[in-house]
């Protein structure tokens, strides 16, 4: 995470940048880093950290910078216990590393030299050669006792892929799948439950471990190698536990806490197979001999309610002060809007104190702006190469309808409030809650008071969506925290506390890679901050490499082949940006007195 809260404020014959947590001269009484930059030839361009000390609220000290012959000699005189402070831990790190590497013992091995011989799974074997890279989860999140499982090297979907199906005799199988809810929305949590019955003759029924749980949607889909998700009954219990912290592993119940977004689909259907079925009955002995499934199960379907639901939702920078646009998903086709007003234009019975985002709805006499928008979408053909454009398990889903709306003669440094939907026949599905965000200052204008900045934003990369870790980790020592999702909460601190005005994404934001459905969760996770404050995206290689064409230099040969294949489709239909450039490779923004 870099802060990068870019105040370019002339002083003098320098700029004054402001950075908070760099490398410091330990000598310097003010506590300001001064780097051999010089703007002009001759005067520095001076880094100080007193003009924004806390970037996540807090107070702070300092004073500001001005330049003077007294100040450029002892700007002269810390140069050279700077480098030291610089170069001398880059000597030490450099050693330590030459060491580490001389005296590292051998790695172990897939091929049973060093591995433990508790793991023996396909899938254990894919993940360990994977640990150092960004896990993609499944659309349900899967876990096995090992950690979460990456949706593209998921050894069970291969599996299923080339697996043999058949209906088995309703007579020789009693397990009854249920599910809590006949009808769910995105985000609502959802149980599966299942029982099963010994039979008298040598034929049982007893649920196993390598037994499968598949979601399909939509709920009559006929093929069952085009399942949403999969996983075994050894795979579902490991996920239910890790939710679950104080629950045993061997009942037979599955909670999903948070429903998946799907957008498009209008109903679901859960279905339990068992692994390796003759004749329609369940052989312990021949469980393991075949790759065959026999359905056994299936629950009722389930409805999925909330396809007119806005999700998604966040706003960008137009490359105008006085617009701004306003962005949302849904699942169902429809008229984009939004309803904007000025915060202080609204009425209410309520004392200033109440008056909060819940009593919006609740204000008389408002002069509501109701402005309409267009709507967009991709399809897996659009995407360059697999595993972005394949529409195998865990690859691409629909993205459903992106709308963009556009608000204009926006009054500089005002507070607005705002609420997105979807017209379809004659209704209206409103968002349910109310946004607000604070208006960009115009080009040229200062700081609105003395005390602040006149721009203020946060720059960041490869934050990932919240299932996601970049160290896998195994067993119990695994990583219990949440990185992307603690990085979201700072943001909204910050922004809570009037810190910083805007987001810059510089790339790698969600590493989907080409599983559809990150993107979703990733949009859904920064939702609350990105619906408040404009975020600008820039691409990286996640969201643009692909195997063949595009930009393919020489000299990044190994580096430019991302397994992802999405060749910058979905950032760029997902997120607005000014037309003053060339989209997400780069744009131009004029804010205040900073280009």
């Amino acid at each position: 995470l870099t802060h990068v809260p870019a105040i370019l404020k002339p002083a003098g014959r320098g700029i004054h940048i402001p950075f908070h947590n760099i490398m410091m001269d330990t000598e310097a009484s003010d506590k300001e880093f001064r780097p051999l930059l010089h703007g002009d030839g001759t005067a520095p361009m001076e880094l100080n950290t007193s003009l924004l000390s806390n970037l996540d609220g807090g107070g702070g000290g300092g004073r500001s910078i001005e330049q003077g012959e007294d100040e450029d000699k002892t700007h002269r005189r810390r140069q050279t216990p700077t480098m030291v402070f610089i170069v001398l831990p880059m000597i030490i790190s450099i050693v330590g590393l030459f060491l580490a590497v001389l005296f590292m013992p051998n790695a172990p091995t897939n091929d049973g030299g060093s591995s433990p011989s508790h793991i023996q799974s396909h899938q254990h074997s894919l993940d360990k050669k994977l640990h150092a890279v960004p896990v993609t989860p499944s659309l349900l999140s899967v876990r096995d006792r090992h950690g979460l499982l990456d949706v593209r090297h998921n050894y069970l979907y291969k599996k299923l892929k080339h697996a043999a199906f058949r209906q088995a005799e309703i007579d020789s199988v009693k397990i009854l799948l249920q599910s809590d809810r006949n009808e769910v929305e995105f985000g609502d949590a959802l149980t599966l439950t299942w029982d099963h019955q010994d039979r008298t003759n040598n034929h049982r029924t007893i649920v196993n471990e390598e037994d499968v749980l598949a979601l399909y949607c939509p709920a009559e889909e006929a093929d069952p190698r085009r399942f949403i998700d999969a996983a075994t009954i050894s795979q579902v219990r490991a996920t239910h536990a890790h939710r679950e912290k104080n629950e045993p592993t061997t009942k037979n119940v599955w909670t999903i806490p948070s429903f998946p977004i799907l957008h498009g689909e209008e109903t679901c259907q859960f279905r339990l197979y068992a692994h390796s079925v003759v004749g329609g009955a369940i052989h312990e002995e021949e469980r393991d001999l075949d790759n065959q499934y026999a359905l056994v199960s299936v629950t009722d379907p389930i409805s999925l309610t909330s396809n007119r639901n806005p999700t998604g939702i966040h706003i960008s920078l137009t490359g105008k002060a006085s617009e701004m646009f306003i962005q949302f998903i849904t699942g169902d086709s429809g008229e984009p809007l939004v309803e904007i007003c000025k915060k202080s234009d609204m009425h209410s019975t309520s004392s200033e104190r109440e008056r909060t985002l819940l009593h919006f709805q609740e204000m008389v006499e408002v002069n509501w702006a109701k402005l309409k928008g267009e709507s967009t979408s991709y399809a897996a053909t659009d995407m360059c190469n697999e595993p972005a454009n394949s529409t195998d398990p865990g690859y691409f889903v629909s993205p459903g309808h992106l709308h963009t709306v556009k608000a204009t003669n926006l009054e500089p440094h005002t507070d607005y409030v705002y609420r997105v939907g979807l017209g379809f026949g004659q209704g209206i599905q409103w968002s349910e809650n109310y946004y607000e965000f604070f208006s960009s200052p115009p080009p040229g204008s200062g700081p609105p008071s003395s005390n602040k900045p006149a721009v203020a934003f946060l720059a960041l990369a490869d934050q990932g969506c919240a299932e996601s870790n970049y160290t896998r980790g195994y067993g119990p020592a695994a990583p219990t925290v949440n990185p992307a999702q603690q990085v979201t909460d700072l943001i909204a601190s910050m922004i809570d506390n009037q810190t910083i005005g805007s987001i810059h994404y510089i790339g790698d934001l969600s590493y989907a890679d080409g599983a559809a459905h990150v993107w979703d969760v990733w949009m859904d996770m920064i939702q609350p901050i990105a619906s408040r404050v404009p975020v600008m995206v820039g691409v990286g290689n996640h969201e643009y490499d692909h195997s063949h064409g595009g930009f393919q230099p020489d000299w990044g040969e190994g580096s430019f082949k991302s397994e992802g294949g999405e060749c910058g489709v979905p950032i760029s239909k997902r997120f607005a940006v000014p037309d003053n450039g060339n989209g997400v490779f780069w744009c131009v923004h004029f804010l205040a007195n900073v280009i």
